[in-house]
């Protein structure tokens, strides 16, 4: 089981209000995507960089950050 008791995430030149929609969508696909068998263990912290091409839409940007967050979990 994960449990995620905090995400933070930066969206430089995204407002906020739109932010927090990329955020709300991050947070369901990682709620229905997350690998079953990653065992019950405390990641302290986990950080990511990634460079998104300019013009992506609120989805596009939460599916590549949901994406690499996964993919991070999985490498773990």
């Amino acid at each position: 089981m994960i449990e995620i008791n905090e995400m933070a995430i930066r969206l430089p030149g995204v407002p906020e209000h739109e932010a927090g929609s990329v955020a709300e969508n991050i947070a369901g696909i990682l709620a229905t995507n997350m690998p079953a068998d990653v065992g019950n263990r405390r990641i302290e912290e986990l950080n990511i960089k990634l460079s998104l091409p300019t013009g992506m839409d609120n989805r596009e940007m939460a599916d590549s950050i949901a994406k690499q967050i996964l993919q991070q979990l999985k490498m773990l």
